[in-house]
């Protein structure tokens, strides 16, 4: 039977895996930093329980309204291009 990749592909590709491995471990790790960061700003600056969900439901908000207002410029932008290959078909 012959062999589809070389033991050197293998190794690329094991190797390649290893990196996602690693890279994915530290976004992990990233977030567990902010977590805990945050955690910790809101028993400094003494917060109750309530300020800090405020606090978290505040910022998932803003992560939203960027994400509504990413899909409105997509939308936009896509709308122009169709504008355009109209103009361009009707010369």
């Amino acid at each position: 039977m012959k062999r589809l990749y070389s033991r050197k592909d293998t190794a690329l590709v094991l190797a390649d895996r290893k990196k996602i491995f690693i890279f994915e471990a530290a976004l992990r790790e990233e977030r567990m930093l902010l977590k805990n960061r945050r955690l910790h700003y809101g028993i400094a600056k003494e917060l109750s329980k309530e300020k800090a969900v405020k606090l978290s439901c505040e910022l998932a908000w803003k992560k939203r309204k960027r994400a509504v207002e990413g899909q409105e410029a997509a939308l936009v932008m896509r709308e122009n291009a169709v504008k355009a290959c109209e103009t361009a078909a009707g010369r």
